[in-house]
């Protein structure tokens, strides 16, 4: 989007080739009354979220989001195509093809997906992430966050796990 210049309104089209797997776990349509867990097993709504607004996030899976007029438009014009890759269990590579309404055809190519092994978070990404996430849940405390992030950061090096649910206070250790 920021190399070409791609914005949701120029989209004629797009279509997302991807692996069977990937094609089988979302590649369900847009519909309306989605719910949440539908909504994020949808590329065509997820495309069309990260298209209008650069970005999806947790208030995108909200009742409000999820039928907003523009991206359920939005999404429709997006589609979802197996690209017939022989491994049954590969996620990548993905090819996007974007026709925009002033003619061009903008195609990338996404050998890794973002947060795989290949493509990982870099520290500050997944920092961010984890801290937007746990914001989300306002029963719990900042200085849990913040304990229980310092703990995982440093997983591989734990002589015992049980602390984790200690780090989540009385609803962790149940």
């Amino acid at each position: 989007m920021q190399e070409d210049g791609v914005t949701a309104d120029q989209v004629v089209a797009c279509c997302f080739r991807v692996p069977p797997l990937t094609a089988r776990l979302i590649g369900r349509p847009a519909i309306e009354g989605m719910t949440p867990g539908y909504a994020r097993l949808c590329l065509q709504y997820v495309g069309a979220v990260c298209l209008r607004c650069g970005t999806v996030g947790l208030d995108d899976f909200i009742a409000a989001a999820l039928a907003d007029p523009a991206t359920l438009a939005l999404a429709r014009r997006l589609s979802v195509a197996d690209n017939g890759h022989r491994d049954p269990n590969a996620l990548a590579p993905q090819n996007v093809e974007i026709d925009l309404a002033d003619g061009r055809t903008v195609t990338r190519v996404v050998n890794a997906v973002l947060g795989s092994p290949d493509r990982p978070l870099s520290a500050e990404a997944a920092r961010a992430k984890f801290d937007v996430c746990w914001r989300s849940a306002p029963e719990l405390s900042p200085g849990q966050g913040a304990a229980l992030w310092d703990t995982i950061s440093t997983f591989e090096a734990l002589d015992d796990i049980r602390i984790l649910p200690t780090l989540l206070g009385p609803q962790g250790a149940g």
